[in-house]
């Protein structure tokens, strides 16, 4: 089936080492210089401004910084911004709240414009499954471990609908067939960009799974499902890890090692993300797919001296997009070539990676009815979506346009 009119964008996701956290005990093989946070910003926006994508995804953005710096920054660039603190800041009075760090998206308003956003919040929804329980008279030893565990973890979720201003024809006169696909068809030219800051202490699996089976319960009950789902975000979760299975097959047994045995089942039994649950799993109805490859050994999203791993995603409908390109992470032999033990440092600003995908958007033929195509793959020293990044002899990045 020929290929009809296509709408491409592009997304990032780049978790960038709040202030707060990028001390001396925790990167003490970075020199104290380059932890500070006026050197390290400037790289960031560069990074930032050089990569132009359409849709960005930060974490680990401090409120003063989002006001004072990036938003007004961005706005030159020709971005509007989202943004939303953790639940701790409406506990804290207006001058504590300033430092307190969150999640925050940015798009192009030549190309998008808000049509809802909403914030989820783990906290308040660990409570309000207790809360249910206790009215329903369910609650058991899990009750305890939800209100110790996960009820604790402030981390959130943001979620903007963006709809696009010049949409083509494929986007604004979808199929009927399609507008009523459970993948968003029916979103017509709108996409929802979610973007999320999980837990990060390995120990907390079980408040990793559960903190993403909330969202996605919360994301289904307050916004529609047939609008175009993508999911990006530090998930501090190894490919291997519940979260990113429930992800990516849809479903996740109870019985699951990372639920650490934890009778958590009980909670889902009235609230679920999917009309179909059996007793025994979860499930989403979003049919999910990474943009990055998974399986890759020599693939980092976060490189420290002590932790190396793929924990950051961008996750698209497999029906409806396609991803046309990514923008490839450092490969490992750059960093043992220039005895780099871990990031940051004095020319890489944060311990992430930032990820960069170009996506293809169809709503008036699945994904499946194209012809195929291959991934582009852009390494560091290949062309970058039209921009040129390379690494000289000294490690040093250099942006060529």
């Amino acid at each position: 089936m020929a290929v009809q009119k296509k709408d491409v964008f592009t997304i990032m996701t780049y978790n960038i080492l709040a202030d707060n956290y990028a001390t001396r005990s925790q990167y003490g093989y970075c020199p104290s210089w380059a932890l500070n946070w006026n050197h390290r910003k400037d790289l960031i926006l560069k990074e930032i401004i050089t990569n132009q994508a359409d849709i960005i995804c930060l974490q680990e953005v401090v409120t003063d910084e989002y006001h004072q710096y990036f938003l007004p920054e961005l706005n030159k660039e020709g971005y509007m911004g989202i943004f939303e603190p953790k639940s701790r800041a409406r506990t804290m009075n207006e001058d504590d709240r300033r430092f307190v760090d969150g999640c925050a998206i940015f798009y192009k308003s030549n190309k998008f414009e808000v049509e809802s956003r909403e914030l989820i919040e783990f906290t308040v929804l660990a409570r309000q499954i207790v809360e249910t329980a206790k009215q329903n008279g369910s609650t058991n030893k899990a009750s305890d471990e939800v209100i110790n565990r996960v009820m604790t973890k402030d981390n959130i979720g943001v979620v903007a609908v963006l709809k696009f201003k010049n949409p083509p024809d494929n986007l604004s006169n979808a199929s009927e067939e399609t507008k009523n696909n459970g993948n968003g068809g029916g979103g017509n030219n709108r996409i929802m960009i979610s973007n999320v800051h999980i837990h990060w202490d390995p120990e907390f699996c079980d408040v990793k799974l559960m903190q993403i089976l909330l969202f996605m319960t919360e994301l289904r009950r307050k916004i529609a499902d047939n609008i175009p789902l993508v999911l990006t975000g530090d998930f501090n979760s190894l490919p291997s890890s519940g979260v990113i299975q429930f992800l990516l097959d849809s479903r996740i047994p109870f019985s699951h090692p990372d639920f650490k045995q934890i009778d958590y089942k009980h909670f889902f039994d009235e609230i679920s993300t999917s009309g179909d649950e059996s007793y025994s799993k979860i499930t989403h109805p979003y049919k999910l797919s990474s943009a990055y490859p998974t399986d890759r050994a020599d693939c980092f999203t976060n490189y420290t001296y002590d932790f190396k791993g793929i924990i950051d995603y961008i996750f698209y409908p497999r029906d409806i997009m396609r991803p046309l390109g990514i923008l490839d992470t450092v490969p490992p032999s750059w960093f043992h070539d220039n005895n780099i033990v871990g990031c940051p440092h004095p020319i890489v600003p944060s311990d992430h990676f930032l990820l960069l995908t170009e996506f293809q958007m169809f709503l008036n033929n699945t994904v499946s009815a194209l012809p195929d195509i291959a991934l582009l793959v852009l390494s560091v020293n290949d062309c970058a979506l039209k921009r040129r990044i390379q690494l000289d002899t000294c490690g040093c990045r250099h942006y060529n346009f």
